[in-house]
């Protein structure tokens, strides 16, 4: 069974009649539990942006955008809270609204760099017409 919006959560079969693997789901759930309270820097986060942006497989000068492409500079990006984990993606210029395959492929790399374990995250997308800080 696939379910695209829940790549990130982990399967495990047990049994709790056998009681087959039941002893691995209590270490599972503390760590999701632990990377659902899980905040990261802002400096962090912004380093990590730069390197994901610049790395040649994020696009740069042409964002994918609902409805299209555009010109939009990603510019910063905080977390704002946690469980779940909400990061707050800044962006200037061209049309605002990230293409979810941008929002998933961003989410993807946060999961990998700071070992967001079995939770989802949020992106939120904060806008601003023209590029100036």
């Amino acid at each position: 069974l696939k379910m695209k919006f829940l790549e990130w959560a982990p399967v495990m079969t047990i049994s709790a009649l056998k009681g087959q693997r039941v002893d691995r789901l209590l270490p599972l759930a503390l760590r999701a539990n632990e990377a659902r309270n899980r905040r990261v820097p802002t400096s962090q986060l912004n380093t990590f942006l730069e390197r994901v942006m610049a790395s040649g497989r994020a696009p740069t000068s042409v964002t994918p955008v609902k409805g299209g492409q555009s010109r939009l500079h990603v510019q910063y990006m905080t977390q704002s809270s946690v469980r779940p984990p909400t990061f707050i993606v800044f962006t200037a210029g061209g049309r605002p609204g990230l293409h979810f395959s941008f929002e998933r492929f961003l989410q993807n790399r946060i999961r990998e760099e700071f070992d967001f374990f079995a939770t989802p995250l949020r992106l939120i997308e904060r806008h601003r017409k023209d590029r100036r800080k």
